[in-house]
C-alpha cells in the first residue's frame, strides 16, 4: 500500500510505502519508519522493500518513506559508466561552481526539510495508528546513509538547527 503523507519542499508528493503483517502473522503492535539512502539526490523508497517485507513477516508494520531531495539532477546516466546496483550507471557530473551551490547552499536546507518530512511521516502514522494496527508507544525510525541522517535529525536535530526537538 502506498499513501501520500505530505508534500515536499518543491511541492512533490511524499509517500509512505506501507507493509503490514500478512493475515495469520501475530503482530507486536510495533512500527518502523525506514528512510532510504541516496545522498539526498533522488527518491529510492523501493530500495527498502525487501527489509520492509521481512519486518512485516515478523509482525511489524514497516513503512519506507520518501522525503525531500535536492532540486537538481546531481547525477547523469552514462553508457558503460559506473554506479551501484541501486542506481545503475551514474556519475557525478558538475562544475566546481555547481558543486559549491549544491553542497554549501542547497544541501543544508534539504537536510533540514527532509528531517521535517520525517516528522510529518511520523505524525501521519500516529494519526492512523489504529487503522494500521500500531501502538504509538512502539514506533521506531531508522535509515540508510542519507536516510540515516533523516532518522537522526528527527530525533536529535538536523545539525542545522531545525529539528531540535525529540520525538514525543
Amino acid at each position: 500500500e502506498v499513501a501520500q503523507y505530505g508534500t515536499g519542499s518543491r511541492g512533490e508528493p511524499l509517500h509512505a510505502h506501507i507493509f503490514k503483517p500478512p493475515c495469520g502473522v501475530p503482530t507486536v503492535g510495533g512500527c518502523l519508519l525506514l528512510f532510504h539512502g541516496s545522498g539526498f539526490a533522488f527518491q529510492m523508497a523501493e530500495a527498502l522493500y525487501s527489509r520492509c517485507s521481512t519486518l512485516a513477516e515478523c509482525g511489524i508494520v514497516a513503512i519506507s518513506c520518501t522525503y525531500s531531495v535536492l532540486p537538481v539532477d546531481l547525477y547523469r546516466d552514462l553508457d558503460g559508466g559506473w554506479g551501484t546496483a541501486a542506481v545503475g550507471p551514474r556519475r557525478l557530473l558538475m562544475s566546481s561552481e555547481e558543486q559549491t551551490d549544491v553542497f554549501e547552499v542547497r544541501m543544508p536546507a534539504v537536510i533540514t526539510q527532509a528531517c521535517h518530512d520525517g516528522r510529518a511521516a511520523l505524525a501521519y502514522v500516529k494519526e492512523r495508528a489504529a487503522a494500521l494496527g500500531v501502538d504509538v508507544q512502539k514506533i521506531g525510525v531508522c535509515g540508510t546513509s542519507a536516510g540515516g541522517a533523516v532518522a537522526k535529525g528527527m530525533v536529535f536535530g538536523s545539525g542545522f538547527g531545525a529539528c531540535a526537538s525529540a520525538l514525543c
